[in-house]
């Protein structure tokens, strides 16, 4: 499955096609239409790669999907809206990634 494929919607037919490709490569969550997003694809998105948080819609940005992200990039403490993160999105950033502790914002 080619992001290029997803961009033109060939792939997207349904739901569990759009979680098997998000499964094999997050950040093709970009550029699946929104029908078939929800938590659980989101959350396979952030597994598979942490960017991919740069691409989850504000309402499935959940403490697990930010946590996933965190725990498979280093900048994702920077993409996760300020209200959302709190102190053990900001301990496992800096204890996966040390360097992120400027990301880190006070309380």
């Amino acid at each position: 499955m080619k992001i290029k494929d997803l961009r033109m919607g060939i792939f997207q037919t349904d739901r569990s096609t759009c979680l098997t490709a998000v499964k094999n490569d997050g950040n093709i969550l970009e550029y699946i239409k929104d029908q078939f997003i929800d938590e659980e694809v989101c959350l396979a998105a952030a597994e598979q790669t942490g960017y991919a948080i740069s691409f989850v819609p504000p309402e499935y940005m959940t403490k697990k999907v930010c946590l996933a992200a965190i725990e498979n990039y280093y900048g994702a403490l920077d993409k996760i809206p300020l209200e959302k993160i709190d102190k053990e999105m900001c301990l496992k950033a800096v204890r996966t990634h040390e360097h992120t502790v400027q990301s880190v914002p006070r309380f």
